[in-house]
């Protein structure tokens, strides 16, 4: 029963080397040739050259349209960015990107407090969760 054992054992390790190897051909080795034969192959003389190419406008400024007045970005701290708009206040976290704040600002929080917007997310530890 040891020989058999071992038998199997030695047919399961042939299996997972050819295994193996079909998957180092499929998915390893043809992306390797394919970046060789590339750069060997010649530029054609149909390419086009630089000064065939148009060249692009200087002044694009002009084209865009303004922002609106609603929208604002300013720092509010080094790590920070307050973003307001006339639909939300939010805070961004510029490490990360991480929205700390978010307010609905045509929202109260309560009928009897109007200016106060709706709270959506919150950095406080009194509301912190994770």
């Amino acid at each position: 029963m040891d020989n058999l054992r071992t038998l199997f054992i030695f047919g399961l390790l042939i299996v997972s080397l050819l295994l193996w190897e079909a998957w180092q051909n499929d998915y390893v080795r043809p992306q390797q040739v394919a970046t060789q034969n590339n750069a060997d192959q010649p530029v054609s003389e149909n390419a086009q050259s630089q000064d065939d190419l148009p060249e692009l406008p200087t002044d694009t400024a002009d084209g865009l349209p303004a922002m609106p007045e609603s929208e604002q970005a300013t720092a509010t701290s080094a790590n920070q960015l307050r973003v307001k708009t006339d639909v939300i206040e939010a805070t961004i976290d510029l490490r990360g990107a991480d929205i700390r704040e978010l307010a609905l600002l045509q929202y109260p929080v309560d009928v009897d407090l109007p200016d106060e917007p709706v709270q959506l997310l919150n950095d406080s530890r009194k509301n912190f969760f994770v």
